[in-house]
C-alpha cells in the first residue's frame, strides 16, 4: 500500500489555486503585457502544480515557489487597484 503524500498534495492544491488567481488577474489588466505575464505565470504554476504531485521533486524548491508567487500575487492586484483609484475621476457632488 503507498501513502499518500499530503504535503505534496497540499503543496499542489496551493499553486494551482495561486495559477488560477494569476489567470483571473489577467482578465483585469487593460495593459497587454502585464495580461501576458500574468497568463505567463498562470501556465508556470500550473505545470508546477503537476510536477508537484507527479515527480520527485524538491518540495523546498515548490514551496518557495509558491511562497514567491503568493508575494508577487499581492503586489500585482495592488498595483492593480492603485492604478484603478488614480485613473477614476473624483466623484464630487456639489450641492
Amino acid at each position: 500500500m503507498t501513502g499518500v503524500d499530503v504535503d505534496r498534495l497540499a503543496l499542489s492544491h496551493e499553486l494551482a489555486s495561486l495559477a488560477e488567481r494569476f489567470a483571473i488577474e489577467a482578465t483585469l489588466w487593460r495593459e497587454p503585457s502585464a495580461r501576458e505575464e500574468c497568463e505567463r505565470t498562470a501556465r508556470h504554476l500550473a505545470e508546477l502544480s503537476r510536477l508537484a504531485i507527479w515527480s520527485s521533486s524538491n518540495i523546498e524548491t515548490l514551496t518557495a515557489y509558491a511562497d514567491a508567487a503568493r508575494l508577487l500575487a499581492g503586489h500585482i492586484e495592488g498595483t492593480r487597484r492603485f492604478f484603478k483609484i488614480i485613473l477614476t475621476p473624483p466623484n464630487i457632488n456639489r450641492k
